[in-house]
């Protein structure tokens, strides 16, 4: 399930659709193996983001950064996004959330260097290899 979250042109974040899509297809998320990963555009600090993690949680559903480098939410050492294109302003808001179970066949978790991403994008590849049987 890819994602895409913004900033509406009110100025409001548009991610309680995200929010709405979780409660509307919980059914199939939770029948079959869901990977929910893209530009989420919040962290820790943002208004939704509790409501957020506690969805993608009751899913079972994990972030394979924060597992794979064993990393908090909101300590992140790798920058997914850059405000204005500054290297000096990174953000970590993009994410591959995966079922808990496929946590241990995770083999790469890569962040795309800002150096190779920074003038073609503000935001750089976040990179999962699996290992699936």
């Amino acid at each position: 399930m890819a994602v895409w979250t913004s900033v509406s042109a009110k100025g409001t974040q548009d991610y309680y659709q995200l929010h709405e899509a979780l409660d509307h297809h919980d059914g199939w998320i939770r029948q079959m193996p869901t990977i929910i990963l893209g530009d989420f555009n919040q962290s820790v600090g943002y208004k939704g983001w509790p409501t957020l993690k506690t969805l993608l949680d009751g899913l079972g559903l994990a972030s394979a950064y924060h597992r794979h480098f064993n990393k908090d939410f909101g300590l992140e050492e790798k920058p997914t996004h850059y405000h204005k294109h500054r290297q000096d302003k990174g953000f970590h808001l993009d994410y591959c959330f995966l079922p808990e179970e496929w946590i241990p066949m995770i083999e790469r978790v890569e962040v795309g260097p800002y150096s190779e991403w920074g003038q073609i994008s503000d935001h750089v590849p976040l990179i999962v290899d699996l290992k699936l049987p």
